[in-house]
């Protein structure tokens, strides 16, 4: 009995130890690739950071001041413009030392059409962007001299965010002068006089980005008689009040000027609205901008960096001042 013990336990031993050989065996192998990986990555990061350091070497060593021939049109500006954003075609080339100024006057050759160039080089300078009085084929052609460069728009950068939530007007916080329609993605006035000449009504939840199509928007009416369309936020705003000088960011649509609680009164922006336009508003950036039909028209409106209004969250609003239209939320231009 104990002899056939001694070889049970015997052959136990025997078998775990062959387990442990096996999983040790295992373990070193698992341990080998880790590490394997691990020195790929590092030579991966040193390269990066070579990379990284002979790119600002290279800018560093660029002329301050450049010459730019862009189709035959010579353009001077600064290196600290052309690299102002991270990313661009300037970046790259001049980080990576391979651009060099071979053509008249030392001059760096791009071969692109220079009609809209200076709206590009104005981008870079003041970060707006105008489309102002060009037809549907210079957009393009200034959109695709943008993609050439790799230089990102307001719009561009909002594709890399969210898809929005859906955006209603919310019964809660309108005036009793306004009336919602359409699952409350219509606003309205309605007939008759109302308890105040100011009536407004503000989105369900805060965005980024909305727009609205202009269903009816009569041409005439009274002479004080504003549509503002914008964003706000919710402490302080009143939908019986006048918000513009006050509270939120607007476009007022009949006469295409701007107002905001920055001050910002009736400074001229852009062209009026009619009937059938849509009006996009974008915060993008620590910045407000408006589009017009697909057409963005520039910087409205930069929000401060010290008073926490980057993160301040902002509701979409329409307010109607002795005057009257029919709006509808419409789906925003992925742009």
């Amino acid at each position: 009995m104990t002899t056939l013990r001694k070889e049970t336990v015997q052959r136990s031993l025997s078998g775990s130890l062959d387990m442990l050989k096996l999983f040790s065996a295992d373990f070193m192998e698992t341990s080998q690739a880790i590490k394997d990986q691990l020195d790929v990555l590092e030579r991966k990061e040193q390269a990066w950071r070579e990379l990284q350091l002979r790119i600002q070497r290279n800018t560093v060593a660029a002329a301050d001041a450049i010459t730019l021939d862009v189709g035959g049109v010579v353009f001077k500006t600064s290196k600290q413009t052309l690299l102002r954003v991270e990313g661009t075609y300037f970046h790259a080339m001049l980080g990576a030392g391979c651009w060099q100024p071979d053509g008249p006057a030392n001059s760096y050759f791009l071969d692109l059409d220079p009609t809209h160039f200076d709206r590009v080089m104005t981008y870079l300078r003041t970060s707006e962007l105008s489309f102002d009085g060009l037809s549907a084929w210079e957009c393009r052609q200034l959109r695709s001299t943008l993609d050439y460069l790799n230089i990102l728009t307001p719009r561009d950068l909002a594709m890399s965010k969210p898809t929005p939530p859906l955006i209603q007007w919310n019964p809660h916080a309108c005036s009793s002068s306004l009336v919602l329609l359409h699952d409350q993605r219509t606003v309205q006035k309605a007939a008759g006089a109302g308890r105040s000449v100011s009536n407004a009504v503000v989105g369900t939840t805060p965005v980024d980005v909305f727009s609205l199509r202009l269903d009816e928007f009569p041409a005439t009416g009274n002479v004080l008689g504003k549509i503002f369309v914008g964003l706000a936020p919710s402490k302080g705003f009143g939908v019986y009040s006048y918000n513009p000088d006050r509270c939120g960011y607007y476009v007022e649509l009949r006469h295409g000027s701007v107002f905001g609680q920055d001050g910002t009164a009736g400074k001229p922006y852009a062209t009026g609205f009619k009937t059938g336009d849509v009006v996009t508003v974008r915060r993008c950036h620590r910045q407000i901008h408006f589009e017009k039909n697909d057409q963005e028209l520039g910087v409205a409106f930069e929000l401060g960096h010290d008073e926490g209004q980057q993160d301040l969250l902002l509701f979409p609003v329409v307010s109607m001042y002795y005057h009257g239209a029919t709006l509808t939320l419409v789906p925003s231009p992925p742009k």
